[in-house]
C-alpha cells in the first residue's frame, strides 16, 4: 500500500481512538492482526468464561484456538446444534466473564454502530458480561455517526446476510431493500459511550477485517 494511504488511514485511527477514549472506552492500535490477536489475549484471564457474538473479525484474527490454551473456558457453540440449543447459548453468554465481538460501523467522532437480527450480541455489549472486548478493523471506520449507520446497512447487513443465507432482498442484490421481514436489520445499537462501569476495550487495528 501507498506509504501517504498508510499515514492517511492511520491518522483516522487515531481520530477514532481519542474520540472513543474520550467516551470511556479503553482503546489499543494494533498494527495487524497478529498484535490484535496478541492484544486480546493479555485481556483474558485464565478461568474467564469467553463468550462471542459472531464475528469475521474475530475469526480472521485467530483468537479462538487460543482460548483454551490461555486457560480460559470458551462458551462457543461447536459443530451444527439445533435452534433452541443456539439460543440458550446465546443466554449463557449474558453470564460471561468476557464478551468477544467485532463491530459492523465506528465514526471518528466516537460513535460504535452495529446491526442485530436477534439482539443477543448487541444485548451482551450493553449489559450482562463483566467486561467486553471488541476489535476493529481500520475498513469499518466513518467520518460520522450518519456514516457509520450508512455502512452498517449498506454495506454489513447484505453481506453478512448473503453469509449466514438469509432469504432477505439485500442476499440477493446486495444493498439495502428497505424490507419489513428480515432476519438481520431488527435492532440496530449506537453507543455513544461506554455503558456502565464494566471495563470496555476496544482494539481498532491497521489492516481491513471482517465486514
Amino acid at each position: 500500500m501507498n506509504e501517504h494511504v498508510q499515514w492517511y488511514q492511520r491518522k483516522a485511527q487515531e481520530r477514532t481512538a481519542e474520540a472513543l477514549r474520550s467516551k470511556g472506552f479503553e482503546v489499543y492500535l494494533a498494527a495487524n492482526r497478529d498484535e490484535a490477536r496478541k492484544i486480546v489475549e493479555t485481556l483474558i484471564k485464565p478461568g474467564d468464561k469467553v463468550g462471542w457474538g459472531g464475528s469475521a473479525t474475530l475469526a480472521e484474527i485467530g483468537i479462538f484456538s487460543r482460548l483454551t490454551e490461555l486457560g480460559a473456558e470458551p462458551m462457543i457453540p461447536i459443530g451444527n446444534i439445533s435452534p433452541a440449543e443456539l439460543g440458550e447459548h446465546r443466554r449463557q453468554a449474558l453470564h460471561a466473564d468476557v464478551y468477544l465481538t467485532g463491530c459492523n460501523a465506528v465514526s471518528e467522532t466516537g460513535e460504535l454502530v452495529n446491526i442485530d437480527g436477534t439482539g443477543n450480541r448487541v444485548a451482551s455489549m450493553c449489559f450482562g458480561p463483566r467486561a467486553v472486548i471488541m476489535v476493529i478493523g481500520r475498513n469499518k471506520i466513518c467520518p460520522d455517526i450518519a456514516a457509520a449507520i450508512e455502512r452498517a446497512h449498506s454495506v454489513a447487513a447484505p453481506i453478512n446476510a448473503h453469509r449466514l443465507g438469509l432469504k432477505v432482498p439485500c442476499a440477493e442484490t446486495g444493498e439495502c431493500g428497505g424490507c419489513e421481514d428480515t432476519g438481520i436489520c431488527n435492532i440496530t445499537l449506537i453507543m455513544h459511550r461506554k455503558p456502565g462501569k464494566k471495563p470496555f476495550h476496544v482494539v481498532i487495528v491497521d489492516e481491513d477485517l471482517g465486514f
